[in-house]
């Protein structure tokens, strides 16, 4: 099981490394749980900064959605 705080932890500092956010595949993988359980645990963060879901990317005015589940980011800002 995963919760909101060690999922914020890790994506806050995933993106500090990598300049950009986690898939839910690579979410997934490090902490061995189901993509159901990385939206609950977004869903459950309830800390100082915010922690979310992003299915989609918008670039110059068009957006676009992610092709797979696996695809979407663990969005976590301060």
């Amino acid at each position: 099981m995963i919760t909101g705080d060690a999922l914020y932890r890790y994506a806050t500092k995933f993106f500090k490394r990598n300049d950009k956010f986690p898939t839910f595949k690579q979410v997934a993988r490090r902490f061995r749980c189901r993509y159901d359980d990385i939206e609950e645990a977004c869903d459950d963060y309830h800390g100082i900064g915010y922690l979310g879901v992003a299915i989609g990317i918008q670039v110059n005015g068009a957006i676009g959605q992610f092709e797979s589940r696996g695809q979407y980011e663990v969005e976590a800002y301060t």
